[in-house]
């Protein structure tokens, strides 16, 4: 009962006797039972912190970039050039037939353009393909070929079969 009493605020103090007299309230069975919300809460925040500002990404004027492209054209991202700088994350990009204002967002480095995305250019099978290659991919099509027709399914639709 006298815990119970040191651990109450008071009305005419506003603070807790233990609170007062140690500079902090006294752990009780119901402190025991939840869990301590206060350093959870410290300890994602500090996590935010830390993870908090990303990446900054900075294109110069002059750099030749790729920008996001809206219309209905089949590529995404046309080559550009950065004409300017229109605020702290907006620039604009002089295209084949037209100057655009895009964010950051919207803007890729060709470095990153070959790295995250498709390639731009398109290219054949046919050209790496060399005489020995060929012989290779098709020694590989006449192995698949036995091992299908030994397979237990083949077995089976042949006896099936009328």
């Amino acid at each position: 009962m006298l815990f119970h009493y040191r651990n109450c605020e008071q009305a005419t103090t506003g603070v807790a006797p233990a609170e007062a007299m140690l500079g902090r309230r006294l752990r009780s069975r119901l402190d025991a039972l939840r869990p301590d919300i206060e350093g959870r809460v410290q300890n994602k925040q500090y996590k935010q912190i830390e993870r908090a500002g990303g990446t900054e990404r900075l294109v110069n004027v002059g750099d030749r970039v790729y920008v996001r492209d809206y219309t209905k054209s089949k590529d995404k991202w046309i080559e550009g050039q950065v004409s300017s700088q229109e605020g702290p994350s907006s620039y604009s990009v002089k295209l084949q037939n037209n100057t655009v204002k895009r964010h950051i967002d919207q803007i890729l480095e060709p470095k990153q353009a070959n790295k995250n995305r498709f390639s731009l250019t398109r290219t054949s099978i046919q050209d790496n393909l060399t005489e020995d290659n060929a012989n290779d991919i098709a020694e590989r099509n006449d192995i698949d070929d036995s091992i299908a027709d030994q397979s237990p399914k083949a077995a089976d639709s042949h006896k099936h079969s009328p």
